[in-house]
């Protein structure tokens, strides 16, 4: 029976390393595609209905006939192919499960309404597999809108360039690239990611996730293990060669660009009409302090043929208000300097920080005090004057709610130190008295120095002395 048990928990031991080293090892994941967007058709009634609302609206603003057609449409579309989108989706963020390109699609189509829209997934988490799904996700898309000349929706190829920099200096911020056309030729073989922190951060997630994690969320572990899968699928592609024109790099490498200066110009290498539109330039958590468009405006990180459009508004926040202030300064050494009083609303909450620290600390040890029956830290021992040859009073005043009960001592003068005081009891600079009794058992008096040995009933067996020299 032993053997048979033992047998039975080897098995058992085995069979749990085999699954937690194939889970280690990647396994379990899968790839998640591009989905499938829904083949039903919009009405052309509902189409022409929604054009002929925008000609009213448009006729209303103008006595004269508009000569353009008013379209709605979004330039700024993410889908589980981003790893920032992908992790938003886990359920332990709270994420709704996996959203592809073809629900991106769907959601144009049947809930916004959207005239047009484009795909901007981030370039730095592609991959040949992911571009080439896109790209025919997006065909699809526009194959299922009906009419060409009428659709109910025009989608867009494109990707987002995400850079960042450490400083003002080197940071560029996001941009979105719109590709115009749809067939081979007329599309990149690759999108063009950003070098520096966005690659190293997006490229190289992989090795910052526990293999394990999905354990701590078993009954969704699939959903972990295809986030490990999709990170494992970015790091396995490798680095285009530098120095190389965009048209003459192999498929399969991962393209980088680090200022818009390179950008512009490998796409101009790649020849395909697109349009490139900045956002997010001052706002999030990677953008430095003290950034400014400046540097984008002018000169060769712009490209007047392309960057034509500028995102004002997004979900993240708006970064193109004006303001008459600057969030921060640098001296000429690159130092933050304050321009405002010592009072500025960041100090003065750390003043108040301060001081609720400070009082924190001392109701602590008063506290402390309290259950030890010892005198806090900090306390001094206070002793009146009194005549020479005078016998001390066997009573102290009560003390706020604490009554220190004191023996009778002789408070005879010494020859070389001060008078002896008459009695002896603490004053603490952080609390009221102990409310434990103390009673001085002996005061004597050697040269200068002073001794009062006292002991303190505490609320428990057995007494505890403490002897304060002065």
């Amino acid at each position: 029976m032993a053997r048979w048990i033992a047998v039975a928990v080897g098995a058992v031991v085995l069979f749990v390393a085999a699954y937690v080293g194939a889970a280690w090892f990647g396994i379990y994941g899968q790839h998640e595609g591009p989905g499938e967007p829904t083949a039903t058709r919009i009405p052309e009634a509902v189409v022409a209905e929604r054009a002929h609302a925008a000609a009213r609206a448009a006729a209303a603003l103008t006595p004269a006939p508009p000569e353009k057609q008013i379209l709605f449409g979004d330039l700024h579309v993410h889908t589980t192919f981003s790893t920032d989108a992908f992790l938003a989706s886990l359920p332990m963020l709270q994420g709704e499960g996996a959203h592809p390109i073809a629900d991106a699609c769907d959601f144009a189509r049947f809930c916004s309404a959207l005239d047009f829209w484009s795909i901007n997934d981030h370039a730095e988490a592609s991959t040949p597999r992911r571009w080439q799904e896109t790209k025919e996700s997006i065909r699809q898309c526009n194959a299922l809108a009906g009419d060409p000349d009428n659709p109910d929706v025009v989608a867009f190829l494109g990707y987002e360039w995400s850079q960042v920099g450490r400083t003002p200096d080197d940071h560029y911020g996001h941009k979105n690239v719109v590709i115009r056309g749809l067939a081979d030729d007329e599309v990149p073989v690759r999108p063009i990611g950003a070098g520096g922190l966005a690659t190293d951060a997006l490229r190289n997630a992989g090795e910052a996730i526990p293999r394990l994690l999905p354990f701590a969320d078993f009954a969704n572990r699939q959903r972990y293990w295809n986030f490990i899968r999709f990170l494992d699928e970015i790091a396995e592609v490798p680095r285009c060669p530098e120095g190389v024109p965009s048209s003459e790099l192999p498929a399969d490498c991962y393209e980088a660009a680090g200022t818009p200066e390179d950008l512009f110009r490998k796409l101009d290498e790649a020849g395909h009409d697109s349009i490139v539109i900045p956002h997010g330039n001052t706002w999030g958590f990677y953008s430095p302090p003290g950034i400014t468009w400046d540097k984008q405006l002018a000169g060769a990180m712009h490209d007047p043929s392309r960057q034509t459009l500028i995102e004002v508004m997004s979900g993240h926040g708006n970064s193109e208000e004006y303001r008459d202030w600057r969030a921060v300064e640098f001296d000429a050494a690159g130092i933050p300097v304050a321009r405002r009083p010592a009072t500025t609303t960041c100090r003065a909450a750390g003043a108040r920080v301060r001081s609720f620290a400070r009082v924190a600390r001392r109701q602590a040890r008063a506290r402390r005090s309290a259950r030890s029956g010892r005198p806090p830290r900090g306390s001094t021992m206070r002793r009146p004057a009194s005549p020479a040859g005078t016998r001390c009073p066997a009573r102290l005043r009560r003390h706020g709610s604490t009554r220190v009960s004191v023996g009778t001592a002789s408070c005879r003068r010494s020859t070389t130190g001060p008078a002896v005081p008459p009695s002896t009891r603490w004053r603490s600079r952080t609390s009221k008295v102990p409310r434990n009794p103390m009673v001085i058992r002996g005061v004597s008096s050697s040269g200068s120095s002073r001794r009062a040995t006292i002991t303190a009933r505490g609320p428990g067996p057995g007494t505890r002395s403490s002897r304060a020299t002065a």
